[in-house]
């Protein structure tokens, strides 16, 4: 049982991961957002915190830092999105696996209420007697 529970847990964690995709925008749409991931002209990905524009230069926090990089280095700029098809696939998928587990769990038990009159098979007649 605990290792159906840490199997979900660990799917659901996993699978959260779908809700979200990058998009890749152009510089002057990142300046509006929490955090945007930069590609620069040295192959390095620098992710920023606080975005704004002034003049030629993104402004904004990496790494805790104030920095400042010259518009003119960014080759690529990408947000974090939220997919509403995945989102919407993973809470169907998360339903019918919950429905799948508890249908598991109420097939698993007897339906049969235990009858302790029955007699074993070397007794001929049983122990306790019905009324």
């Amino acid at each position: 049982m605990r290792l159906a529970v840490g199997c979900a847990l660990i799917l659901t964690v996993l699978a959260s991961l779908a809700c979200h995709n990058m998009k890749a925008v152009n510089l002057d749409q990142a300046a509006g957002r929490n955090s945007v991931s930069l590609t620069l002209s040295d192959q390095s990905i620098v992710v920023v915190y606080g975005p704004k524009i002034y003049g030629s230069k993104l402004v904004g926090f990496v790494d805790g830092l104030y920095r400042e990089i010259p518009t003119a280095t960014v080759k690529e700029v990408h947000v974090r999105e939220a997919s509403g098809v995945r989102t919407a696939a993973l809470v169907v998928a998360g339903v019918l696996g919950f429905a799948g587990f508890v249908y598991v769990l109420a097939g698993t038990g007897s339906s049969r209420a235990p009858d302790y009159c029955d007699a074993p098979e070397h007794v001929d007649e049983p122990i306790c007697q019905t009324t």
